[in-house]
């Protein structure tokens, strides 16, 4: 689904998003950008060919509802798919209702990704 595809990884940690980066492109075979950081992840949403996102759902600068309604809003609408907790249920209907097209419980294997 993702071969010949960008991916954005949006994660606080530098050293978790490195290794999603490149698990990423070891795994699923897709390029990779990321940014620590909410507003650096629009930025680059607005001039780059991004094709999909996954965003951690503790940012730094917004949570992760407040990325996927600020990127719905400015009518982005590649899939995002936000990256929580275990068993965080109320989390994931919050970013379903802002405009994440999946959410997805850490930790996961590239195969779920994939599907």
């Amino acid at each position: 689904m993702f071969r010949g595809r960008h991916i954005l990884v949006v994660n606080p940690d530098d050293e978790s998003a490195t290794a999603l980066a490149q698990a990423i492109r070891r795994d699923v075979g897709v390029t990779t950008t990321q940014a620590a950081a909410a507003e650096r992840a629009l930025t680059l949403l607005r001039c780059h060919w991004i094709d999909a996102v996954i965003v951690q759902s503790n940012l730094q600068d917004m949570a992760a509802w407040e990325f996927c309604e600020a990127a719905r809003r400015e009518r982005i609408s590649v899939p995002i798919l936000v990256v929580g907790g275990n068993n965080d249920a109320a989390n994931a209907v919050i970013a379903f209702n802002a405009g994440a097209t999946d959410y997805i419980e850490n930790p996961f294997r590239a195969s779920v990704l994939r599907a």
